[in-house]
């Protein structure tokens, strides 16, 4: 059996799952105090990363089953013929405590040369608005924003997806509002 020294089998590893950063600042409105026990999820992104927001949907989703919190969503189409009548629906039928609406700001990518016969990279980054909303009072009780960058030969759709909600969890619960 052939033996790798630790720092050789960590770079293996980091390789092989490729590289996600995520980076996320909030701000919370002091005054909303309900429990979250139902989220809609409503995500908006580029036609080019519908499939980053259908894996979002499924990320974010597990996350706040883990938690104990029941989650129904939807990936706004970029070319629907949905009104936001139909949306407003869904949200009214699913009676959550707080709707999650992510929205992608920003978008790049970066192709970067390795030299002679080496190849070349490629790095792909976004920033999202995070918003909480109190569908009652239509109150935006908390806001983040998320700037991702990821290797994208190395890194898969899914990956990025579930980095980023468990970023948005995670700050959730550190900022007072999940449990």
């Amino acid at each position: 059996m052939r033996s790798y020294p630790v720092t050789g089998l960590l770079v293996l590893i980091l390789f092989m799952s490729g590289c996600v950063t995520t980076k996320i600042q909030s701000q919370r409105d002091a005054s909303f105090s309900e429990e979250i026990q139902r989220v809609y999820v409503y995500s908006s992104v580029r036609m080019d990363e519908e499939e980053l927001a259908e894996a979002f949907s499924q990320a974010i989703e597990s996350k706040f089953g883990m938690r104990g919190v029941a989650v129904m969503g939807r990936v706004k189409d970029p070319l629907a013929l949905e009104t936001d009548d139909m949306i407003t629906e869904d949200v009214i039928a699913f009676a959550p405590t707080v709707v999650l609406v992510l929205t992608q700001t920003e978008a790049s990518t970066v192709r970067t040369t390795q030299g002679a016969g080496m190849g070349f990279t490629q790095s792909e980054a976004a920033v999202y608005d995070a918003s909480l909303y109190h569908p009652e009072t239509k109150k935006r009780v908390w806001r983040a924003m998320i700037s991702t960058s990821r290797d994208s030969f190395m890194t898969s759709q899914d990956a990025a997806a579930e980095k980023i909600a468990e970023k948005i969890v995670n700050k959730l619960i550190e900022d007072g509002l999940l449990g």
